[in-house]
């Protein structure tokens, strides 16, 4: 299948759950669509997405890659076709952990996205494409991304961020962007030990969304999917509790067009 009727048809049946949700719980809103490059990049946003599914505020998840490349250091699964099948798996567990819609994959490959082609330009070309395809079908209300530094600089973090950007700046009348992103000051006063985060000018974090416990467990189930890159329980932790002083109960985001507003409350 075309991949425009791919998100079409994603697109359709996300609107279908909508109209056929209890009358209580139809809701009029858009959904929040995350954009991201990997199986697992939601966990930085994961208490925010919580936050909104438990207010009734549609979320939904995309994800340019299936991650199939970043195979477990313990060489229990192998990078490929198998790693991709697993890794689909674990976003589709989290998705259903924080209680939004997705994962929609964009068809990427783990990893290439900054690969020199012919054209030079063609892959990011094809994924502002599919972004363009899927904000066209979608309409989402908001949508949020890596910042430019790609939380603690990957590639293909910073390629969905910019690509993100290119696609959301190019007109007025198109959904807000927010870069999710890591108060500098509280980066400092809590350095974190196990990825070097990149922060951001409080300033700039203009919109900070408080989370609740039953956000952070949420949170830390979702985590838990994601067997192939967090083996066990006792990594989960580590890394959720590396970030915890720096997050301090909130979600940081960072407008991409001034006077965005926030579209959360």
């Amino acid at each position: 299948m075309h991949p425009k009727s791919l998100f079409r048809a994603a697109a359709a049946a996300f609107c279908l759950l909508l109209s056929a949700a209890p009358a209580q719980a139809v809701t009029p809103l858009a959904p929040v669509l995350l954009l991201f490059a990997h199986p697992d990049d939601e966990i930085t946003v994961a208490p925010l997405a919580a936050n909104l599914a438990r207010r009734g505020i549609p979320v939904l998840l995309a994800v340019a890659t299936a991650g199939e490349n970043g195979a477990p250091t313990d060489g229990s699964i192998k990078a490929g076709a198998d790693l991709a099948k697993a890794r689909k798996a674990e976003a589709r567990c989290s998705a259903e952990a924080l209680g939004v819609s997705g994962p929609i994959f964009l068809g990427f490959v783990d990893g290439s996205l900054g690969e020199p082609v012919r054209p030079t330009s063609s892959r990011l070309q094809a994924l502002a494409t599919a972004v363009r395809v899927l904000i066209a079908d979608l309409k989402p209300r908001a949508v949020i991304s890596w910042g430019p530094d790609g939380g603690y600089g990957h590639p293909d973090h910073r390629l969905i961020s910019a690509v993100a950007s290119e696609v959301l700046l190019e007109a007025h009348g198109l959904p807000p962007l927010f870069y999710v992103g890591l108060p500098a000051d509280a980066l400092k006063a809590h350095p974190t030990r196990l990825s070097p985060w990149a922060g951001t000018d409080p300033a700039l974090l203009t919109i900070a969304i408080p989370f609740t416990d039953a956000d952070a467990a949420a949170s830390r189930r979702a985590a838990q999917c994601h067997q192939s890159q967090f083996p066990n329980d006792a990594v989960v932790d580590a890394v959720l509790a590396d970030l915890a002083p720096v997050l301090a109960g909130k979600v940081h985001l960072r407008p991409a067009r001034a006077g965005s507003g926030n579209p959360f409350e």
